[in-house]
């Protein structure tokens, strides 16, 4: 069983680096009045960022320790004892590169004690060969919001302090005899309805602009803004373009105190369950709740079932429900969910002559869907909060099951380069086709066994290679629909497993 998608043609501006990792570049003039801010930005991760000679050099001045890409980790806590912080793993660093050569490095910290609403990035300059430090601490008016590109959006940023440190006797703000900076926030009007700090799409798309403020040393010792209360001077507005010209570009932190929460697995399969308001879906569609049962109706009705149904999963932005519209059959007993803009999974049954449970083109469809998601969506359907995450569904005689996505990066790195080779895709599915027939095919009777326990457990081991058995560990979760006597469903529970001596055991948890 196959199932093919349309193809979109992925927005080339995406620059998906927050998770995904991927280098990118925006080359771009921007003009503020008479001033005219060239630079160069790139996101690499730390680990290829110490690849970078300029910034390997730069860092082990600051650490006072010598590291090669190899030992990133050990790099990124090398200033725990010094400083008090350390380099949060996993969150790109933000490189800038001025025409006069000079490059800021910016990378998100944490310290053991979170302060709500506030984060630090350590910004490390280097100018004519020297290398200066300083603690940039923001105060954001509001919890940063997470979009489909995995760019974090700050709303506004009520205050901002700066901390020099000393690397080799130099310091960032103290450093020449200068007292006075200008600093460059870049901002954005676009997609929220409200101006929020810039990000991927909008360098982009030209709709970056900046906001400038002249910061100034005081009397207190270092640098502040807005709240002069240590001595500091900041006035907004003024910018010369001048080559001591600071640009910042505000990395928040990803935990609770900074971003909003994630929703769970959970919390997006039970929105699956929600029965949208009369009116609200077009005339014909079936609610999401309505099409799964249904499905599930089918299949576990009397007589056979030799030719799969399914429905795609869509959003509406302006009404902000779900609905579905039926699949496509195509070549025989396959089906085609439509690749609308709007959607975000699919659902359908396996026939009688399949393996009755998730197959390899199941979790490819997953692959595929999460590759669209986002793809030809407006700006404000992309930063609808709202908006599902990517989700498939299966149902046979066995019961409901749904595979979602718990790590993007992990799903991505060890799905992509499988089925983006033939040889490696066909491998893949051997693997989990040989696991299933050999537990549970009997070859002298023709009959695939109907112990459902079984048919979990080894799809459980195949997507978490939870035993080595040169399986996958794929960052996906399992969830089976909870479902009365009249096949309706009343809920979720998740499908984990354990390896306890040489059995492994599935483990269900109730979506609360």
């Amino acid at each position: 069983m196959k199932h093919l998608l349309k193809k979109f043609v992925l927005l080339s501006y995406f620059c998906l680096a927050t998770f995904l990792y991927y280098s990118c570049t925006q080359e771009k003039e921007y003009i503020n009045g008479q001033n005219r801010i060239n630079f160069d930005l790139k996101e690499k991760s730390l680990k290829e960022a110490l690849d970078m000679p300029i910034f390997n050099n730069a860092y082990s001045k600051l650490t006072k320790k010598k590291f090669s890409s190899s030992s990133s980790e050990t790099a990124r806590t090398a200033l725990e004892d010094q400083f008090g912080f350390t380099i949060v793993p996993d969150v790109p660093v933000k490189i800038i590169t001025k025409p006069d050569g000079t490059v800021f490095f910016t990378l998100l910290i944490e310290r053991e004690v979170k302060e709500e609403l506030k984060f630090e990035n350590l910004m490390i300059q280097v100018k004519n060969t020297e290398t200066s430090a300083a603690i940039f601490k923001y105060t954001m008016e509001e919890k940063a919001i997470k979009t489909m590109t995995n760019d974090y959006i700050i709303k506004e940023i009520l205050n901002s302090q700066y901390t020099d440190l000393n690397v080799d006797g130099k310091m960032f703000f103290n450093s020449g005899g200068e007292t006075c900076f200008d600093t460059y926030i870049w901002k954005c009007d676009y997609g929220l309805g409200y101006t929020h700090t810039a990000y991927s799409t909008c360098f982009s798309d030209n709709t970056a602009y900046p906001v400038i403020s002249v910061v100034c040393m005081g009397d207190g010792g270092g640098p502040t803004s807005p709240d002069p209360t240590n001595g500091s001077v900041t006035v907004t507005g003024g910018g010369g373009g001048s080559p001591n010209d600071i640009i910042e570009t505000p990395t928040p932190c990803r935990s609770v105190n900074c971003i909003e929460a994630d929703k769970t697995p959970c919390d997006e399969l039970k929105k699956l369950l929600i029965i949208p308001p009369a009116g609200t879906i077009p005339l014909g569609s079936k609610n999401v709740k309505q099409a799964i049962e249904d499905n599930y109706a089918e299949v576990t009705s009397p007589g056979d079932h030799d030719q799969e149904e399914g429905y795609s999963l869509l959003y509406n932005c302006s009404t902000k429900q779900m609905q579905t519209a039926p699949a496509i059959h195509v070549d025989g007993n396959k089906v085609k969910y439509y690749r609308y803009p709007y959607t975000f999974g699919g659902t359908h049954f396996h026939q009688d002559d399949l393996i009755q449970m998730l197959s390899h083109d199941d979790i490819g469809t997953l692959l595929q869907l999460h590759r669209d998601f986002g793809t030809g969506l407006s700006e404000d359907c992309k930063n609808d909060s709202n908006y599902p995450k990517p989700v498939h569904l299966m149902t046979s005689a066995l019961g409901i099951y749904a595979l979602t996505i718990e790590n993007e990066t992990l799903f991505s790195n060890t799905l992509t380069p499988i089925y983006s080779n033939n040889e490696l895709k066909e491998d893949f599915k051997d693997k989990i086709e040989g696991m299933y027939s050999f537990n549970l095919y009997n070859s002298s009777t023709n009959v695939w066994s109907d112990d459902v326990y079984e048919y979990e457990k080894i799809l459980l081991r195949f997507i978490t290679n939870i035993g080595n058995e040169d399986c996958y560990n794929m960052g996906v979760g399992l969830f089976k629909a909870e479902t009365g006597n009249d096949g309706k469903i009343t809920g979720w529970e998740q499908l984990t497993i354990k390896k306890v001596n040489n059995s492994y055991i599935v483990e269900r948890t109730k979506c609360l």
